[in-house]
């Protein structure tokens, strides 16, 4: 289980993987959508690698 997020790239706006969903809404992120990276690091693992998420930028279409 992560914890939340430890870094939000916000100095420019990018695009997610194929089959990534959105942290917030929860939705599948379309390829053609602008979005925000932040990572998530292991919860209880201080040292571990950090997985990168996704959201819409700049919000929700929920």
């Amino acid at each position: 289980m992560a914890t939340a997020l430890d870094k939000v790239t916000d100095e420019y706006g990018t695009y997610a993987p194929k089959g990534s969903t959105c942290l917030v809404c929860k939705q599948e992120i379309k390829r053609s959508e602008r979005v925000r990276r932040g990572y998530l690091r292991p919860e209880g693992d201080e040292s571990g690698d950090m997985t990168a998420v996704y959201h819409h930028s700049p919000q929700c279409p929920a």
